[in-house]
């Protein structure tokens, strides 16, 4: 991009130490959710059968993709397109024209898990064990990755490779332009999620994270143990977010704790950017905004929670 003006630096500098430093804003939503996803115009939530659909900048609702037999299980959305995983199908919807759905792609022989589009791909993980690539346009598949020794439960592609995790702590790396072979095979706890960059793989295995290198497969380090289980997360170079039952946390590159949000959900999904974090659970969503010039007053002791 092109050089970034004094203001903009000094605004970057300011929500990156309100990040460090647990200063926010919040906002509860009672919206019940199971899994989400925000872009810098559309918010997505889905619960059980239907998909509520959002424009940020106009704070309305336009309208809910619905399904009539079957609760949708996961989604992705890509550009104007989603993704979502029902029963043993995958649905294709356009958020802008959402009375009717595109296409319906049989895709495998028992429920599908996770998720994840990218271009052109859709990427699924199966209780079926296996993990298939397919072309959005075709609705064609093109991969079948087998390896698996039970459901897959969690996955992220960025369009060249795959990480997969099982719940009996198995994590694998595909390459499929490569061949259908596993390139990368970890072994943690039980894989609840997974999140992978060029450097690092990171998983929420049981109660905490294990961090790897995503180039030889060595161990890196893990956080603290949690309370319960980890179900989703997300990282980058500076911090890594993760949630589960009763917490979301954030924690530096060494592990430390910057803070926490305890709310007594059961977090289930999460997503941020550079100036908020959204969670969300069945009980609703928290909004929590870093972005204020002026965070409320925190005391001392109280720096690692937001309540």
């Amino acid at each position: 991009g092109g050089a970034i003006s004094e203001h903009e630096c000094k605004a970057r500098l300011r929500i990156q130490r309100n990040w460090e430093g647990g200063k926010c804003n919040q906002t509860f939503l009672s919206t019940k959710t199971d899994q989400l996803q925000f872009d810098k115009h559309l918010f997505l939530s889905s619960y059980q059968n239907r998909i509520l659909i959002c424009y940020l900048n106009e704070e309305r609702v336009a309208g809910f993709l619905e399904e009539e037999e079957h609760n949708i299980s996961c989604f992705r959305m890509n550009f104007h397109v989603v993704a979502c995983g029902v029963d043993r199908n995958i649905r294709l919807w356009d958020v802008n024209a959402p009375s009717a759905a595109l296409g319906t792609i049989a895709a495998h022989d028992k429920a599908i898990r996770c998720i994840d589009f990218v271009d052109n791909l859709i990427v699924t993980g199966s209780a079926d064990r296996t993990v298939k690539v397919w072309d959005v346009e075709t609705q064609k598949c093109l991969h079948t990755l087998k390896g698996h020794k039970t459901d897959v439960y969690c996955l992220q592609t960025d369009g060249r490779r795959i990480v997969s995790g099982g719940l009996n702590g198995d994590v694998k790396m595909w390459s499929p332009q490569d061949g259908n072979e596993c390139v990368l095979s970890l072994n943690t706890g039980d894989a609840g999620c997974v999140q992978f960059s060029s450097t690092k793989i990171v998983v929420g295995a049981n109660t905490q994270l294990d961090v790897f290198d995503a180039r030889t497969g060595g161990y890196l380090w893990s956080s603290d143990p949690c309370w319960n289980n980890v179900n989703c997360v997300q990282f980058d170079e500076h911090k890594y977010v993760f949630g589960g039952k009763d917490f979301v946390k954030v924690v530096d590159q060494h592990g430390k704790c910057l803070y926490r949000l305890e709310q007594y959900q059961k977090y289930s999904t999460l997503q941020y950017d550079r100036t908020k974090l959204i969670a969300g659970s069945r009980d609703g969503i928290w909004v929590v905004d870093f972005s204020e010039s002026a965070p409320r007053p925190r005391e001392k002791d109280d720096k690692c929670v937001i309540a």
